[in-house]
C-alpha cells in the first residue's frame, strides 16, 4: 500500500470513527436533555416529605432500619433536590458515566490495540455507541433515568463501575486494590441485582486470573469489598419489616431456576426494543477486531466461555428479584442486566472478529470496505436509536408540563383542612399517583408532601402521556 494511499485511508479511517462517535453522541444527547422534564413521581414524594421531617443521617437510619438495606442507594435519596432540579444530579451522573465508561475502554484498547493510529477516537466511538445502545435498549427511560429514586437504586452503580476496570486494567497499585475494596463495598449498597451480580462476576474473575497473582489479588480484594457489603445489605433489620409488609415468601430453588430461565431474556427484549443498535453493537465490535486487535484468540471456546459468563451474570443479576417476589424485576430493575447482555453482545463481536481473521496479522487500519460497513451499521442503529430518544422525551416533557400544572394548584391549597381533589397521574410510565383510596401510599405521600389533610383524584381520567 502506497504512502498516498496509506494517508486517504488513515484520513477517512477518522472520519468514520468520528461519524460513529457524533451519531450516537446526538442520541445520547436527546436523552440527556430529556432530564430538564424530570418530576418528582411515585417514591419521589415520600422521600422528600420524610426529608423535611429528619435530617440526612435520621434518614438514612430510619429507612435503614425500617424499610431496605440498600446504604448507598439511601444516601443519595437523602439529596434529593427540588423537582424542577432534578436535572442536575441526572445529567451529572450521565456525563460521569460515560466519561468514566470512556476511561475503561481506552484502558482495555490500549492492552488489545496498542498500535491502533486512531486508538483515543476508536475509544470514544465504542463508548458512545455502547452507551446510546443501552440506554435506547431500556425498557422504561422514564424508570431508569428520569426518575430519580429509580436513578439512584439502579443507574448510579453502572455509572461507578467503570471505574474498577480502571484500577484493575490501569492504576494496579496498593492504593488501587484500597479503593477497588472500597468501591465494590459502595456499590453493594445500590440495589440487590447489582449486589448479586458483582459477588458473580468477581468470584468468576478470581477463579480465571488462577495465573495471574497481582491481577487475581486484586479482584479477590474487590470480592471482599463486595461480599462485606452484601452483608450490610442483608443483614438491614428493614428487610424483615418490608418483607412482612409485601408478604414475601422466599424460595432458592425456584428463584434459582426462573433465573436460569429468565437469562436470555434481556438479549431478546433489546433486540426487540433496538435490533439494530443489538446488531451495530456486535458488527462493529467484530469489524474492530478483526482489523486492530492483536489478541491471540484462536478458539471457539472462547465464544463459548463468554457466552458462559453472560448468561451467568445476567442469572445472577435477576437471582433477587426472583427470590424476593418470584418474578421478573420491574422496568427500572433491567437497567443491570441488559447493561450486562449488551457487554456480552460486543465480547461475542469480538471474539468472533478475532476468531475470524484466523491467522493472518491485524491491518492495524479500516479498510475501505470496512469503513462502509461501520458506517451503514452506525447509520443503521439511528433509525432505531433518534426516534426512541425523541418519543421518550416528548413523552417526558408532556408529563413535566402537566405535573407543573398541578404542582402549582396543589401548592396553592397547601394547609387545607379539606379533601382536595387534584389530576391524577396514576400509570404514567407505569407508576402509581392519586387514586380512590385516600389512605393508599401515594396518597398519603402526595397528601404530606404539599401539606395536605386528604387528596384524591378529581373526575379527569389520569394523564397517561
Amino acid at each position: 500500500m502506497s504512502a498516498t494511499v496509506a494517508v486517504s485511508i488513515k484520513t477517512s479511517e477518522r472520519l468514520t470513527l468520528l461519524f460513529v462517535s457524533v451519531v450516537c453522541s446526538v442520541i445520547l444527547a436527546i436523552i440527556a436533555f430529556g432530564s430538564v422534564y424530570s418530576r418528582y413521581i411515585a417514591d419521589d414524594y415520600c422521600v422528600k416529605a420524610a426529608l423535611r421531617k429528619a435530617d440526612w443521617l435520621t434518614f438514612v437510619v430510619s429507612n435503614y432500619t425500617g424499610w431496605t438495606g440498600t446504604f448507598s442507594a439511601l444516601a443519595l435519596h437523602g439529596v434529593m433536590p427540588s423537582a424542577q432540579t432534578l436535572v442536575i444530579p441526572i445529567v451529572l451522573w450521565f456525563f460521569v458515566g460515560f466519561v468514566l465508561l470512556y476511561l475503561a475502554v481506552s484502558a482495555l484498547l490500549e492492552r488489545v490495540i496498542p498500535a491502533a493510529a486512531n486508538r483515543g477516537l476508536l475509544s470514544i466511538a465504542v463508548t458512545s455507541l455502547f452507551y446510546a445502545v443501552f440506554m435506547t435498549s431500556l425498557p422504561s427511560l422514564h424508570q431508569a433515568l428520569f426518575w430519580y429514586v429509580a436513578n439512584a437504586h439502579y443507574l448510579f452503580p453502572l455509572a461507578l463501575v467503570p471505574l474498577s476496570a480502571i484500577l484493575v486494567f490501569k492504576v494496579q497499585t496498593a492504593w488501587s486494590t484500597v479503593l477497588l475494596f472500597i468501591l465494590h463495598f459502595i456499590l453493594a449498597g445500590f440495589n440487590s441485582l447489582f449486589m448479586a451480580f458483582q459477588v458473580s462476576l468477581l468470584s468468576l474473575g478470581v477463579l480465571a486470573t488462577l495465573r495471574f497473582p497481582k491481577l487475581r489479588v486484586m479482584l479477590f480484594v474487590g470480592l471482599l469489598g463486595a461480599l462485606l457489603g452484601t452483608a450490610v445489605v442483608v443483614m438491614a433489620p428493614g428487610n424483615a419489616v418490608r418483607a412482612a409488609q409485601l408478604g414475601m415468601s422466599p424460595d432458592l430453588l425456584a428463584a434459582i431456576s426462573n433465573s436460569l430461565a429468565a437469562a436470555v431474556y434481556p438479549v431478546a427484549y433489546a433486540a426487540r426494543q433496538a435490533p439494530l443498535g443489538v446488531i451495530s453493537a456486535f458488527g462493529l465490535s467484530a469489524i474492530f477486531a478483526y482489523c486492530f486487535s492483536v489478541s491471540l484468540i484462536r478458539k471457539r471456546l472462547h465464544l463459548f466461555a463468554v457466552l458462559v459468563v453472560t448468561f451467568l451474570s445476567v442469572a445472577s443479576a435477576f437471582l433477587p428479584s426472583f427470590y424476593a417476589f418470584a418474578k421478573l424485576p420491574a422496568p427500572r430493575g433491567w437497567t443491570t442486566p441488559i447493561w450486562i447482555a449488551l457487554l456480552g453482545v460486543m465480547a461475542l463481536g469480538y471474539v468472533y472478529g478475532v476468531i475470524f481473521r484466523r491467522d493472518q496479522p491485524p491491518l492495524g487500519y479500516l479498510p475501505l470496505r470496512a469503513q462502509i460497513a461501520v458506517v451503514i451499521l452506525t447509520f443503521g442503529f439511528a433509525l432505531n436509536g433518534v426516534p426512541i430518544a425523541l418519543q421518550a422525551v416528548s413523552r417526558q416533557a408532556a408529563y413535566a408540563a402537566a405535573w407543573d400544572k398541578r404542582d402549582a394548584y396543589l401548592r396553592s391549597l397547601s394547609g387545607s383542612t379539606e379533601t382536595v381533589r387534584a389530576r391524577s397521574f396514576h400509570g404514567a410510565f407505569n407508576l402509581e399517583d392519586i387514586t380512590d383510596d385516600p389512605t393508599y401510599w401515594t396518597n398519603s405521600c402526595i397528601a404530606s408532601y404539599y401539606n395536605l389533610n386528604v387528596i384524591l383524584p378529581d373526575d379527569q381520567p389520569p394523564f397517561v402521556p
